[in-house]
């Protein structure tokens, strides 16, 4: 332990030991756990298996140590469906490179997807993904790039009710404390053009059902595109991200949404986005 990585071997055969390679590897990603560094998405076929896309893991072996390891693109068959009620899948790998599914995620293996077989299928593309439940493995300084994104689904014109409305739900696991930064656009106008008339929609940032910021944003009869920036600390795990919207204040003018149309508008959308480790 201790020689350069990368040296020459002395005369007396000194040199690079696996051990060495391992506390290297250790210093260039911040993971603790079995991580995703890249690859291995999962996805169903028309029978009852799983296409795996090839992946490259960051396993734990030791005290300040880490393997690499490389996963092939394979297809790994799972158990029939069953009769009633539904089960859940664990596909994962681990130090040996093989890709496998069962019904949980055995110690120090990386999770590579996590699904929901109803009864009666035949086909894993009838099967339901909870992607937020891997870890990713970034490398020491390194962004984990955008971990959420939503878009308004509704088409251009749309009525937007006034109702309060869970529009997002999602999940997303960080295997540390992480910066995030929260980003939002609104694109909206009313449908009376009418001089002085205004309305205004609030929206709620939930972490794991607790409200976490509320901003709200006055519309009017021009359409408006309107940002809403902000960042926080969020500890490492497995954490549901919330988006709700209402109509805070209307003046009996109706709200129309706006996204393309022959005025390309980037309608209303957000996203969360890793700027680093909590040091």
């Amino acid at each position: 332990m201790g020689y350069p990585i990368g040296k020459a071997p002395a005369a007396d055969g000194t040199g690079t030991e696996p051990e060495d390679v391992q506390q290297w590897l250790w210093s260039l990603y911040r993971s603790n756990v079995p991580s995703i560094a890249r690859g291995g998405v999962v996805e169903g076929t028309s029978a009852m298996a799983y296409d795996v896309a090839p992946a490259v893991l960051i396993i734990p072996a030791g005290d300040s140590k880490r393997l690499i390891v490389p996963t092939d693109r394979v297809t790994v068959p799972t158990a029939a469906a069953p009769s009633s009620g539904s089960r859940t899948d664990f596909i994962y790998a681990g130090s040996d490179g093989a890709v496998k599914v069962g019904t949980s995620l055995p110690a120090n293996n990386a999770l590579l997807d996590k699904r929901t077989v109803p009864a009666g299928i035949t086909a894993t593309t009838a099967t339901t993904s909870t992607l937020g439940d891997r870890r990713f493995a970034p490398l020491v300084g390194a962004s984990m790039g955008r971990l959420i994104s939503w878009e308004e689904s509704v088409g251009h014109g749309y009525h937007l009710p006034a109702a309060q409305t869970t529009v997002m739900n999602k999940t997303i696991t960080l295997e540390e404390d992480r910066l995030i930064d929260w980003r939002f656009f609104q694109t909206l106008a009313l449908e009376d053009t009418a001089d002085g008339v205004w309305s205004s929609v609030k929206w709620d940032l939930l972490i794991d059902g607790a409200v976490q910021r509320s901003w709200e944003m006055k519309v009017e009869n021009i359409a408006e595109t309107k940002y809403f920036n902000m960042n926080s600390a969020l500890t490492a795990g497995t954490h549901v991200i919330t988006l709700r919207r209402a109509v805070k204040r209307d003046s009996k003018n109706t709200i129309l949404y706006y996204k393309g149309a022959s005025g390309n508008w980037p309608g209303t959308n957000f996203s969360a986005v890793d700027i680093g480790a909590i040091a």
